[in-house]
């Protein structure tokens, strides 16, 4: 039977992680929040969008969420591919030049930091599209036209 100090010890290594884990895991919460709430603002706002087929920036006038989220998406899109972009290059500046294999812990940390990084880019990316489009399309047509990458 556990005694009240060995229960009290957990909850202090449990908060202790949590604490230390929390840079880690901020980001990914926050972005997959502001996601949840671009989603869920464009199911109430597509009443009164064009077809799918017409690009939501020839439009005049749109609610000031949509134009929040687009700036939103589209800053953290932007600055997500700069950071991926940084840790391939520390990836490779480790390995060529200082001497680092290519699978030493320091280079996956860095790999895997870029494939995250790359990966936030594609979801906000695809954020911003579903934004300015309002089409039901799934990740499939976003990924099909190249020019749709690059948030606008």
């Amino acid at each position: 039977m556990a005694g009240r100090g060995t229960r009290r010890a957990g909850r202090v290594a449990w908060r202790l992680g949590g604490w230390l884990i929390y840079p880690l895991y901020s980001p990914f919460v926050r972005s997959y929040q502001l996601a949840r709430t671009g989603t869920e603002l464009v199911r109430q706002i597509r009443q009164g969008m064009p077809p799918p087929d017409r690009d939501v920036a020839d439009l005049i006038e749109r609610p000031v969420e949509v134009i929040r989220l687009l700036r939103r998406t589209r800053r953290y899109g932007r600055l997500a591919l700069l950071l991926a972009i940084l840790f391939t290059g520390l990836s490779l500046w480790a390995w060529l030049w200082r001497g680092f294999l290519p699978v030493s812990p320091t280079c996956i940390r860095y790999m895997s930091m870029a494939v995250l990084f790359a990966a936030e880019f594609l979801r906000m990316s695809y954020a911003n599209w579903v934004l300015r489009t309002a089409s039901p399309g799934g990740f499939a047509t976003f990924i099909a036209d190249g020019r749709n990458l690059w948030p606008r």
